[in-house]
């Protein structure tokens, strides 16, 4: 048998050197992804402002305070499509911006009182280079890296800036929250409790947000007028089916809709309602294009204004519309 022999003071220092180094990195990976999981998520207080532009919505973060404003996205670690920051200036003026402190790639669009764009800048993670406004604007709006070119926004565009909510009018009604109208829908023997959207503000909201649909329960869309309409599951965690409706209360297509999906759903004829209920819940009951559904809880004409297509966001493609 060999001699083993003794591990010198090289060899045992060139060990120790790469048990520290291991240890060094392990730390570091565990600092990083704590640092990932610190990252500021979007504030449940936060107060958001519809921002249309041609035909697609952005939720916009309202930041029309010294304190918001210089905030910003900092400390946010990412940033959805169709979401973003609106900044909100008491009057017109020059503003500057960088990246300290922002790791998600930005871009934004600084716009006038009268709702065009001057001019659009990318802005890159962390970089402190200030980018002016080209001009003195009332309004900027942030929007992850790319999204209003991959859209031909530019400057010029028009931008439409719906309500601007204020912390004084939510502070002075707290609780306040819309009453919800519901009727009984009647298909084949089944019944279904559904809310109303009526209007272009309930219709544009949907079911959005909800992350669950009881079993007999959904949402009826009326429109004024007979239309072509198509939907999308934007911001809609709850899987559904949808049935559209043709004025005489014949189904005319029934479709399913998948949580978060941004591809549209046309009805492929003009209808006058839509009910959208928990995904299969049509096929469990054996319900199919053609088949009759009553309405008797629903007393027309309703208010409300037209339905347009402009009234639902952005379609994918010319002549089509999806709703919010």
């Amino acid at each position: 048998m060999a001699d083993r022999k003794k591990p010198t003071w090289k060899s045992q220092a060139i060990t120790f050197l790469i048990f520290f180094v291991l240890i060094g990195m392990l730390l570091f990976r565990k600092q990083g992804c704590a640092g990932q999981q610190a990252a500021a998520p979007r504030p449940p207080d936060a107060r958001v402002a519809e921002v249309k532009i041609e035909r697609w919505h952005i939720q916009a973060e309202v930041a029309d305070t010294p304190e918001l404003r210089a905030k910003g996205l900092s400390g946010r670690a990412e940033l959805q499509p169709g979401y973003g920051m609106l900044y909100v200036y008491e009057t017109p003026q020059a503003v500057e911006f960088n990246m300290r402190g922002t790791t998600i790639p930005l871009s934004v669009a600084f716009i006038r009182e009268d709702g065009t764009i001057a001019g659009i800048s990318r802005m890159m993670p962390d970089d402190l280079t200030i980018i002016p406004s080209p001009e003195p604007v009332k309004y900027a709006l942030e929007v992850q890296q790319g999204w209003f070119e991959n859209r031909g926004v530019k400057a010029g565009t028009p931008v439409e800036i719906g309500p601007v909510p204020t912390a004084s009018a939510e502070a002075e009604e707290p609780q306040s929250a819309p009453s919800v109208r519901t009727v009984m829908v009647g298909i084949a023997g089944q019944s279904v409790e559904a809310e109303v959207a009526d209007t272009p503000e309930l219709r544009r909201q949907g079911l959005m947000h909800r992350t669950s649909i009881e079993p007999g329960h959904g949402m009826l869309f009326v429109f004024d007028e007979p239309a072509e309409q198509t939907f999308w599951m934007k911001d809609t965690p709850a899987p559904l089916s949808i049935a559209f409706i043709r004025e005489d209360g014949t189904i005319a297509l029934i479709a399913r809709m998948q949580p978060l999906d941004e591809t549209g759903v046309s009805s492929g004829e003009p209808v006058k309602y839509t009910l959208e209920v928990p995904q299969g819940w049509f096929e469990e009951h054996g319900i199919s294009a053609g088949m009759k559904v009553e309405l008797p809880g629903l007393d027309l004409p309703l208010p409300g204004q037209s339905a347009p297509i402009e009234d639902f966001a952005s379609p994918p493609s010319p002549g089509v519309s999806e709703r919010p």
